[in-house]
Formats: C-alpha cells, sequence, structure tokens
C-alpha cells in the first residue's frame, strides 16, 4: 500500500508501468509482471470487500499528467462525504 487516506477509507497505489505491467507500455506481460497483475487483482478485491476504496494511478500518469491525477484524487475525496 502505498497511500492510505483513513479520514475517507481511501487507498492510493502507484503503480510502476513496467512492474504492474501497464499494456499502454509493454505488449506482453512477463512472468514478473503476471504474477504482479494478479497480486494487485487479488489487492483491490479484497480490500474492496472490507469497504475501501481503491485508486490506482500509472507511473507515467503520475509523472506526465499530475494534474489528471490531483483531480481524481480530490473528485474521490469530494464523493465519500
Amino acid at each position: 500500500m502505498d497511500v492510505f487516506v483513513p479520514k475517507y477509507n481511501l487507498i492510493i497505489e502507484w503503480d510502476g508501468d513496467y512492474w504492474h505491467y501497464n499494456p499502454l507500455k509493454f505488449n506482453l506481460p512477463d512472468s514478473r509482471q503476471r504474477k504482479k497483475i494478479g497480486y494487485d487483482k487479488l489487492f483491490n478485491s479484497r480490500l474492496s470487500q472490507l469497504g475501501y476504496k481503491i485508486l490506482r494511478f500509472w507511473e507515467s500518469e503520475v509523472y506526465n499528467q499530475p494534474d489528471k491525477v490531483k483531480n481524481k484524487i480530490y473528485e474521490t475525496i469530494q464523493n465519500s462525504n
């Protein structure tokens, strides 16, 4: 878990393009990426079942579109009230 905001039950994940397999950057996942994809799906599923809201952002989004990322976080927090 990268960031947890308890007040909003919000988890924010910053997914590395390579390690989490950004399909916009890579053609086919390798074995490490496939393993991480499975872990990420399980992580999302389990924590969603427990009532957490999860936001995931690609590394390239964070670097290239920081306003988009910031706005999505803000929007999610606003809708939590």
